[in-house]
């Protein structure tokens, strides 16, 4: 009925998803609350945020210094192609991928939180807000289950 990349809703319960494989089936059942709120795409966001920041910063004085080795006169005299790659390329390489991440770290969208059998799962729900069905999503799980839906 409903189904993205994580996870997948029908009739009979709601499926975990990892790759587009179910991972893991939870029945209406065995649900005790579902909550709705808005949150960090990724789940450690404050741990991936931390990694990104010191690798854009360590990578962004690398790419400076790097500047200097160009400024220096060596590079004409320097033929070795991977000392080029070493010393150019690859720092301003490496932060712009530290930088994407620190974008992936801070984005937001709305999560779904399922409380069962003493376990949370949390699954974002960027791709029903992007097709716009989200509120047919919190209709059918009203209906289904107790819902919680919290300001963000």
């Amino acid at each position: 009925m409903f189904s993205s990349q994580y996870i997948k809703v029908n009739e009979n319960g709601i499926d975990l998803m990892k790759n587009y494989l179910i991972d893991k089936h939870i029945n209406f059942s065995d649900i005790q609350l579902i909550e709705l709120n808005r949150g960090h795409f990724i789940k450690r966001f404050k741990l991936s945020l931390a990694i990104s920041v010191t690798m854009s910063t360590l990578t962004l004085l690398w790419g400076l210094s790097s500047l200097e080795f160009i400024g220096s006169g060596m590079l004409p005299n320097f033929y070795n192609r991977g000392g080029i790659l070493l010393h150019i390329i690859i720092p301003w390489l490496i932060f712009l991928a530290s930088s994407i991440w620190i974008y992936q770290s801070l984005r937001k969208c709305t999560v779904i939180e399922i409380h069962s059998n003493n376990r949370k799962d949390r699954v974002p729900l960027i791709e029903f807000e992007k097709d716009k069905s989200i509120n047919d999503l919190i209709r059918f799980l009203s209906n289904k289950t107790e819902l919680k839906i919290l300001k963000n």
